[in-house]
């Protein structure tokens, strides 16, 4: 530091939220020199306008956090909805407007945690919150080769996730109203949550235009509700999520040739469903008794420093 600035060579990582953005300073060993946080970036949370807004405003902080430009190394960006072709234009080109040179990085958000999840290592990541994918990654030849399955939206996937139990949920309100399941008590508790009082207003409500898969999501954790008052559907929803979940990390195990994996785990569906993640761990187990589940080891934005120093070196 010289006069409170950073002086030596850095990359900058970000890991970009709908709510946040985590901006991370880092040396070229990966010591972390500065962090802090900006606006959300996620496009589908704001306009292409309003992202690159935030994203000036992101770098022009982390300049003002150098003594020069020429410092950075490289910048690498975790963000979802890459797969749009546009996406990645629009951050390549707003990082560049600030002068630099080099071409960053741009990568999903699931890549980040990966990153950061495993240190750079070989290992799988499965992310279960309101959506949900397994993500993975195995060095070959000193170059990184991934997998991924699921992950592929509420409308035709996602799996396991809080959007899939919260759909659940409100399949068992309306097939116990059929009869078709034994009453449960997720009708009181589903119509207290709503403030509602009808199965006809319950309708409206999934079908309403302001209804979307975070609403639907928010419902997931009802769900215990009538598991700990032993529903058998209740039961059936547990284990459906805990198989769905179960089949895409031994997809991505098997698509890498990973015999021995390490797992980390991430997303309110698993971290806060003592029992989900219990019924989860147990099908991997006997599917894939090698596999180890830890801890993650670094957040996104450290995992997109970790990417960025890759890259800075090739």
């Amino acid at each position: 530091m010289d006069n409170g600035k950073i002086s030596v060579p850095v990359v900058i990582g970000m890991d970009a939220g709908g709510t946040k953005t985590k901006v991370e300073i880092a040396d070229l060993t990966g010591s972390t020199l500065a962090v802090f946080t900006g606006d959300g970036m996620n496009v589908n949370s704001f306009s292409e306008a309003e992202c690159e807004a935030h994203l000036a405003a992101m770098l022009q902080e982390a300049m003002d956090h150098l003594e020069s430009r020429a410092q950075i190394r490289s910048v690498s960006v975790g963000i979802a909805g890459i797969s749009n072709p546009k996406t990645q234009a629009f951050l390549k080109r707003g990082i560049r407007s600030f002068g630099l040179e080099f071409d960053p990085l741009v990568m999903g958000d699931q890549e980040a945690a990966l990153y950061g999840a495993h240190g750079g290592a070989d290992g799988i990541i499965l992310i279960a919150g309101t959506g949900s994918i397994a993500y993975g990654m195995r060095g070959e030849n000193g170059l990184p080769r991934f997998a991924r399955s699921g992950g592929w939206g509420h409308l035709i996937d996602d799996e396991g996730s809080g959007y899939a139990i919260g759909r659940d949920v409100l399949s068992m309100v309306v097939r116990a109203e059929d009869h078709r399941i034994p009453a449960t008590c997720l009708r009181e508790a589903v119509f207290e949550r709503l403030g509602i009082a009808s199965v006809k207003e319950l309708i409206s409500f999934v079908y309403s235009p302001s209804t979307g898969k975070k609403e639907i999501a928010a419902l997931a954790p009802l769900i215990m509700m009538a598991y700990e008052k032993g529903e058998p559907a209740a039961a059936a929803v547990l284990d459906k999520a805990a198989d769905e979940l179960s089949k895409n990390v031994l997809s991505v195990a098997q698509q890498l040739e990973l015999a021995n994996p390490s797992l980390c785990l991430f997303g309110g569906v698993l971290t806060k469903n003592a029992v989900l993640r219990e019924k989860l761990e147990q099908r991997l187990a006997e599917k894939l008794p090698g596999l180890t589940v830890k801890e993650p080891m670094f957040d996104a934005a450290h995992g997109a420093v970790i990417a960025a120093l890759q890259h800075a070196a090739e």
